[in-house]
């Protein structure tokens, strides 16, 4: 009876050296995995953190630019030589008008709010580190409009405005918890960018 008690015990669970090797084993495939994960991970957090950057260094060089010039730089129409007309990339109907880091309209060289550059608040207007552009103009990019006074039902007090945006993150889907948001009346942009941010000029 003894002998086919020990016996049944022993058949019913492990030893401790086998939950140990069992413990160790997963172990080793948990780090494997890990390590294979994290890489890939850490690029994308990486590229959002370096996309939430750009927008602070943009948006200060907007404020000294409005403080210069008592204006905002003008949608990509407005500078360069007629720039949707003479590129053919530039995405005029897909972007309805939006300058985007992804293209060069004008071909000069400089892609994005081209007079933070040729007025000196920039040597290089910083761009997505993926930066590409699909032909309905979705993809990886950055994305600035200068807006008339009382456009969309904004103030018109309040004079003229831009909205400044990350078309897409890579950590998130959906809106950023650290976006400003930028809305009037008619419309809100917080619905077309996962971060995006706006000022007036008064």
């Amino acid at each position: 009876m003894k002998n086919k008690s020990f016996h049944f015990q022993n058949s019913l669970g492990f030893t401790l050296i086998e939950l140990l090797i069992v413990i160790a084993i997963i172990g080793v495939l948990s780090s494997v995995v890990v390590l294979a994960i994290n890489p890939v991970q850490m690029m994308r957090k990486s590229r959002d953190a370096t996309r939430l950057s750009d927008m602070t260094t943009i948006s200060k060089a907007l404020l000294l630019y409005l403080q210069s010039n008592e204006s905002f730089p003008g949608t990509t129409a407005t500078y360069g030589e007629n720039e949707q007309t003479t590129n053919p990339n530039c995405p005029t109907n897909n972007c309805s008008g939006w300058d985007t880091s992804a293209v060069d309209c004008d071909s000069d060289g400089y892609a994005f709010i081209e007079p933070l550059i040729t007025q000196g608040f920039l040597g290089q207007t910083p761009k997505d580190p993926l930066n590409t552009i699909t032909t309905s103009c979705g993809g990886y990019h950055y994305r600035y409009y200068r807006y008339v006074a009382g456009n969309y039902g904004c103030d018109t007090g309040r004079g003229n405005y831009y909205v400044l945006g990350v078309r897409n993150l890579e950590t998130i889907t959906g809106i950023h918890p650290d976006s400003p948001g930028w809305m009037c009346s008619d419309r809100n942009w917080q619905n077309e960018f996962e971060w995006v941010t706006g000022m007036y000029t008064y």
